[in-house]
């Protein structure tokens, strides 16, 4: 396989790494990113499955693009090609968010995830490498392909960012997966749940910490059902319609 190769209606540009490339969708002339994947099922219900993820539209996701078999068959998806970094990169750039960036991300987070399960998609796989953001003011952070994880083996759920479950694809997995992601965002450590919670407990919201607290419950039971307590708490807090509770120390900076 080369540059300038077909893959269904893509034209490949360059290769990113083993298996991926940046293409181009020959019929909109959009930028993809394409890689091939390995499906937990057989190839028609990997592709009844992508083609769902295909219909999510909601402007916090990065919605999966297309998916096929090639003639060898070989399975592959096709990805929005989206500037900017992860959430994961972002850290590690420039430090932990301080609270109000991280109130931002939050809500993006958790408004792509309530868009997903009112279609009955759930991911299992949430980690601060599944959010991508791009500008500064204002930040555009958005859910990469929620779902995706579900239909190939490729997206390994991290364990540190995991439900103790397991990562069956549940809303409660997914609440806890997002606790752990905005944990990790407030400190820029990648520690078990508790300890996480522990550590960005002085540089959040009080009424963020008692929600993330009960979604990182070890029992999915008593985890909330749904996404719409915590966004309704970060909505809020980011209208100032609820008190913050003690103002949020700033986090260290990292050195530019």
């Amino acid at each position: 396989m080369a540059a300038g190769d077909e893959v269904g209606r893509y034209r490949l540009e360059a290769q990113l790494r083993q298996g991926a490339w940046r293409a181009v969708d020959s019929q909109t002339g959009e930028r993809v990113r394409l890689r091939y994947v390995d499906p937990f099922g057989e190839a028609p219900v990997f592709l009844a499955g992508a083609r769902r993820l295909c219909t999510l539209d909601e402007p916090r996701i990065l919605t999966l693009r297309d998916a096929g078999v090639d003639t060898a068959g070989e399975a592959w998806v096709a990805e929005p090609w989206q500037p900017g970094e992860t959430l994961a990169e972002r850290v590690a750039r420039l430090g932990p968010l301080p609270a109000d960036q991280l109130l931002v991300v939050a809500e993006a987070l958790l408004s792509g995830l309530a868009a997903a399960h009112a279609r009955g998609i759930c991911d299992g796989a949430i980690t601060p490498e599944r959010l991508r953001i791009s500008g500064e003011s204002p930040l555009r952070v958005q859910l990469v392909c929620p779902g995706l994880a579900a239909l190939i083996m490729d997206l390994v759920p991290d364990p540190m960012f995991s439900a103790p479950e397991g990562s069956v694809p549940t809303v409660p997995a997914d609440l806890f997966g997002t606790a752990a992601t905005l944990c990790f965002a407030a400190t820029g450590q990648t520690v078990p749940s508790g300890r996480a919670l522990e550590l960005a407990a002085p540089r959040l919201p009080t009424p963020l910490v008692d929600t993330l607290r009960m979604c990182l419950d070890p029992d999915p039971s008593d985890r909330p059902h749904s996404v719409g307590a915590l966004l309704r708490t970060v909505e809020a807090l980011r209208a100032g319609t609820l008190d913050w509770g003690d103002r949020p120390a700033e986090p260290a900076r990292a050195p530019a």
